[in-house]
């Protein structure tokens, strides 16, 4: 039978297959654990049970803890050492953070890509004998060149932290390129502190998400086929009426008289509509110069 003093909490596990959760039972204000042999005959009890110290007990407490054993009605030739006795101090570690500059970047198959991490000390005292572990999964890992104190393990990248005093940060930089396989997809690099330490006073901020969203190439548009022109209006020089004479024959202009257009105006019109009609049109003219 273990008592544990107010301040002292037993974490029962909650798997009911547990053999701990079978052997040991709490009473009903979780300061008494009863643990039982499951052994015939008893031989003994041997049990590694997890406590935790409630959020209100200040740093430097020490919590007595004891132990007895239970033999009932057996008579036990030496009473004495049926009680242990034994201490918890209540500790306060550094708080140690970790955030990413950017935690959400979009970013096109192709495109580098800076990611910054930076883990800080926000005290108090120093940090020491901690990394960072990056889960970078099996797809798509960071360009080579970050931080040589960083090592791989499968599907993950493990950065040894320098020793931090309060107030102290360090980052972590990497530069990423996706393929164009990824365009489309989102990818996720979950970050925290490893290992955790029980005694950070803040451990929500033990760990932060990278969240990349690959974009998927821009389709070009087309653009639509030219349309023909409105007929020109304005200054430009008018196609001249027919003559009242006689029509030509073989497709050409009527011959000028003197119920026809000035011979002036009907060669500038010849010349904007083409260089054959100019040639026909004086030929027209000598021949009526001959009658």
């Amino acid at each position: 039978m273990i008592t544990l003093p107010r301040g002292l909490t037993y974490q029962r596990p909650t798997d009911h297959h547990d053999l701990e959760y079978t052997r040991c039972t709490p009473s009903a204000h979780g300061r008494v654990i009863t643990c039982r042999s499951l052994d015939t005959p008893h031989d003994h009890v041997w049990e590694q049970l997890a406590m935790r110290i409630d959020p209100d007990v200040a740093p430097g407490t020490t919590l007595p803890v004891t132990a007895t054993a239970v033999i009932g009605d057996a008579v036990d030739t030496h009473p004495e050492d049926n009680t242990a006795a034994a201490s918890v101090t209540a500790g306060s570690g550094p708080d140690v953070g970790v955030a990413w500059k950017r935690d959400r970047i979009t970013v096109k198959p192709g495109e580098d890509v800076r990611t910054e991490l930076v883990v800080t000390n926000h005290g108090p005292g120093t940090v020491q004998h901690t990394a960072v572990r990056f889960w970078m999964g099996w797809d798509h890992w960071p360009k080579p060149g970050y931080d040589s104190g960083c090592w791989a393990d499968p599907g993950e990248l493990i950065c040894d932290l320098p020793e931090l005093a309060a107030g102290e940060s360090h980052t972590y930089s990497f530069t990423w390129n996706f393929p164009a396989k990824a365009a489309g997809t989102t990818y996720r690099v979950p970050t925290d502190l490893y290992p955790a330490d029980f005694l950070d006073p803040d451990p929500a901020n033990d760990q932060a998400p990278l969240i990349f969203t690959i974009t998927e190439p821009a389709t070009p548009t087309r653009k639509p086929a030219p349309t023909a022109s409105a007929a020109p209006t304005g200054s430009e020089t008018p196609t001249p009426p027919a003559a009242t004479g006689a029509t030509p024959q073989g497709g050409g202009l009527a011959a000028t008289g003197t119920d026809g257009l000035p011979l002036a105006g009907a060669a500038a019109a010849l010349v904007l509509t083409g260089g054959a009609l100019v040639a026909r049109a004086r030929g027209r003219r000598r021949e009526q110069g001959s009658h």
